[in-house]
């Protein structure tokens, strides 16, 4: 979706496009620490089927269509692999015979996992700056079913007027700040396992 940028001979692109397993290139070239910094706001189960069973959309837009389109490249696979190392470390924690057992190359190891993530849903500060954008813009996405209202996801990857774009810096700032101890603790110390 971005056009590739060239340092030095090589041409480098958003890796979310083919790559399944954002995760697993590190640790497959030894990373025992990873800092995987997410996009989106976890919502918690019980908040997606109340939003579901209150959802009175009449008919889905385009804006609608590209924005999960986008979630899908972007997100879901970060989040299935933070799931996957998750589950992997719970496993290996749980069980003494599988720091033993070599399961071939590379063997199975706990990985130290910090994932941040925003405190607020970008597509929802989106939608909060919808107003403030370049008319011409709005008017385009308005052609396609995006408004305040509706396809803010869609909104929230393709707004890059300084109106969204300082209140999301603005947001990363906090966020980093409120987890300051944390995230200092993780860089400075050796792996937890």
């Amino acid at each position: 979706m971005f056009r590739p940028v060239k340092i030095d001979p090589f041409y480098y692109g958003d890796g979310s496009i083919r790559l399944l397993t954002p995760l697993s290139p590190a640790i497959h070239l030894g990373a025992d620490k990873i800092c995987a910094i997410g996009i989106r706001k976890i919502k918690s189960s019980a908040y997606t089927q109340k939003i579901n069973l209150e959802a009175e959309d009449d008919e889905i837009t385009i804006a609608d269509i590209a924005g999960e389109l986008l979630n899908a490249i972007f997100m879901d696979t970060l989040e299935s692999d933070i799931e996957r190392v998750k589950r992997i470390n719970k496993t290996i924690a749980l069980s003494s015979e599988c720091k033993k057992v070599d399961l071939g190359e590379p063997s199975l190891r706990p990985i130290d996992l910090l994932v941040i993530e925003p405190s607020q849903d970008l597509s929802e500060l989106a939608a909060q700056h919808y107003p403030k954008l370049p008319f011409m813009f709005r008017h385009l996405l308005r052609g396609i079913g995006a408004s305040q209202e509706r396809g803010q996801d869609l909104l929230s990857y393709l707004s890059f007027d300084t109106s969204y774009t300082k209140p999301l810096v603005e947001l990363g700032r906090k966020d980093a700040f409120a987890r300051r101890e944390e995230i200092e603790s993780f860089f400075s110390e050796k792996s937890s396992f």
